[in-house]
């Protein structure tokens, strides 16, 4: 009686066919991967980018509301209050974050500056004297980058109420003898996706002159 023939292995077409659905496979795996990587980096990035904008927004509510009317005029018959608005960029008195680790009232600048490929939204700070010096120059502040990346910005001041009169936003606030009653902050950002909800913000002090420091 004649024995079944024992198979010694896979036949050449066999291996052929295992090694193309292998391959098939590692590709569908490392695409999957390459994906799921890609995913997860803009998945960090994006939350990275809120918790910036979050942290810019906090600092820039807490400067802005804790502006200072303190006297920026030589001449007493005309006073003037250490603040300087225009349409991006503004300078006020006030006190600094506890971790930059100065303190007494400084010279606050919030500026926006031409950067690679669009404007960066900076933080300067330095001494607050000699009065009638210009705000608004950031030279010999000391500055960081709050954010990059944007395509366009706009600061507006809304005035103290007086009665009979018609209040308005205004794209500048220089040389008053009173701070603005709010500051109204809107950014667009090259990514259309960043969101900026418009930031109006109250000043906290109200006054009807310079007060001396």
């Amino acid at each position: 009686m004649m024995k079944k023939r024992e198979q010694a292995g896979f036949t050449l077409l066999e291996a052929l066919v295992a090694m193309a659905l292998f391959s098939l496979l590692m590709v569908a795996l490392t695409g999957g991967l390459r994906l799921g990587g890609r995913i997860w980096d803009a998945q960090t990035t994006r939350l990275d980018r809120t918790q910036q904008l979050q942290i810019a927004q906090d600092l820039l509510r807490r400067t802005i509301t804790g502006a200072q009317p303190l006297s920026w005029s030589d001449d007493p018959a005309e006073p003037r209050v250490a603040f300087a608005g225009e349409n991006g960029r503004l300078a006020l008195a006030g006190l600094l974050p506890e971790n930059l680790g100065a303190g007494g009232f400084r010279r606050i600048l919030i500026a926006a500056r031409p950067a690679s490929g669009g404007q960066e939204l900076v933080f300067g700070w330095g001494a607050l004297a000699p009065r009638g010096r210009a705000l608004l120059a950031e030279e010999g502040l000391e500055t960081s980058v709050l954010l990059d990346g944007i395509a366009d910005i706009r600061i507006d001041y809304w005035p103290p109420r007086r009665p009979g009169q018609t209040a308005r936003w205004q794209d500048h606030w220089r040389d008053r003898a009173t701070l603005p009653a709010l500051l109204r902050i809107q950014l667009e950002f090259d990514d259309p996706d960043v969101p900026w909800p418009e930031l109006v913000i109250p000043l906290m002090v109200e006054t009807s002159s310079a007060a001396e420091f």
